[in-house]
């Protein structure tokens, strides 16, 4: 009682308006043993230049240090019409671990990937995105943006801490 929840939905109008048909389930628990947050890293202020076959940006950020262990449920990707690759990795006690590999990418692949395992991350933990975008039928930089000829480099992590 009391939450609030929201949904962020992308419409893609380049082929003209059509009636909003988004349905969402949405099954309720009494209780969880453990509270799950969406989470994400993301390379930001993209400007990614025309005619390149593959251009990557990359972005590293590490695990807060208060969080003694989060574990990673499951991983969706998010990029738009020139994304081609995403690589998301985690420097976890010396050892590279992958979070996502995507070698060429669908834009109508945006969802949640759950581990059949889930990963555990500790705090301090170094996680890092790299995003490889094909840019070789535009003649202008293509910048982030919420349109789909705009790009975007995330990746949103379902965790529990």
């Amino acid at each position: 009682a009391g939450r609030k929840v929201v949904f962020q939905v992308h419409y893609n109008l380049a082929s003209g308006a059509f009636p909003d048909q988004t349905k969402i389930k949405v099954n309720l628990q009494p209780t969880v043993s453990k509270e799950a947050i969406i989470s994400r890293i993301s390379v930001n202020g993209l400007n990614i230049p025309p005619g390149q076959p593959l251009y990557e940006q990359t972005n590293e950020v590490a695990v807060p240090s208060q969080a003694p262990k989060v574990t990673i449920w499951g991983v969706a990707p998010h990029m738009h019409q020139a994304g081609k690759t995403m690589k998301i990795t985690a420097q976890t006690n010396g050892q590279t671990q992958c979070l996502l590999d995507v070698g060429n990418w669908d834009f109508h692949w945006q969802s949640f990937n759950m581990y059949e395992t889930p990963i555990t991350v500790n705090g301090g933990d170094k996680v890092q995105i790299t995003c490889g975008y094909d840019t070789m039928g535009r003649t202008a930089a293509t910048t982030s943006g919420e349109g789909t000829e705009d790009e975007m480099c995330i990746g949103f992590f379902y965790v529990t801490l």
